[in-house]
């Protein structure tokens, strides 16, 4: 099982997305440990003008997801609309011909 902590720091944002939010993976394997670990990391790097304003311990396991996959089918699928709509296009356009020369 997997323990992360999931940060949040308000204000002081530039406005870009996810701005004061970080989720980090903690190595310590039991809970206990892994306040130690959480304050540990909160005294070296976030106090003075990064002071948090809240944090999150999260329990559990995570997945890895194929995002190329993901992407690659999404441009498959765009792809085969794409082509779709060239054909029901072109046979508009062969019918009207068709009618017009026959």
């Amino acid at each position: 099982m997997s323990l992360y902590a999931y940060l949040h720091q308000s204000g002081g944002c530039d406005y870009t997305i996810g701005c004061g939010n970080l989720l980090i993976s903690l190595s310590s394997p039991t809970l206990n440990e892994a306040l130690i670990e959480l304050k540990n990391t909160i005294r070296d790097g976030y106090t003075g003008d990064r002071e948090l304003s809240s944090v999150q311990l999260i329990e559990g396991e995570s997945i890895k997801i194929d995002v190329k996959s993901i992407y690659d089918e999404i441009a498959k699928e765009q792809m085969l609309l794409k082509n779709k709509r060239q054909e029901e296009e072109e046979r508009i356009l062969y019918n009207m011909l068709k009618k017009k020369f026959n």
